[in-house]
């Protein structure tokens, strides 16, 4: 981290403590998960490492895969066609719920198992990924 880089261009000794504790708060609200995954983003693009750029544009094609089959499968089911380019983007469905299915695989895990709770987290997961997307962007372009 940028943190990191100037603690040790300074000499300044870094001391270990393995019986370190860190309490983490968690975020009560929608727009809390929002700002930090919008900051983690940020702080991402800053560093400009490729491990981050790599996972970055995969999360990016998942999102705007998923975003555009949520627009085309509702002409897919009511209008329909017999042309063979017309079902190709159905082949693009195991990228597009990868995520999601993540998110159900670990909804199993819960001992809560409210369905509205799923779907939160399901849309969740999207807004949480596209905030970092746009945070990383902003990081990148300074």
């Amino acid at each position: 981290s940028v943190f990191a880089l100037e603690i040790k261009k300074r000499k300044i000794p870094i001391v270990l403590q393995p019986q370190a504790y860190v309490l983490w708060g968690r975020h009560e609200t929608f727009d809390g998960y929002k700002k930090e995954s919008f900051r983690y983003g940020l702080g991402d693009g800053e560093n400009g490492d490729y491990r981050n750029k790599r996972n970055v544009i995969s999360n990016a094609i998942e999102t705007f895969v998923r975003i555009f089959l949520v627009a085309y499968l509702p002409v897919f089911i009511f209008i329909g066609t017999n042309g063979v380019w017309f079902y190709a983007p159905i082949l693009l469905l195991p990228l597009a719920l990868r995520s999601p299915l993540r998110v159900l695989r670990n909804w199993f895990g819960l001992k809560s198992v409210s369905f509205l709770h799923l779907a939160y987290a399901i849309f969740l997961d999207d807004i949480l990924k596209f905030s970092y997307l746009l945070g990383y962007l902003k990081g990148i372009s300074k």
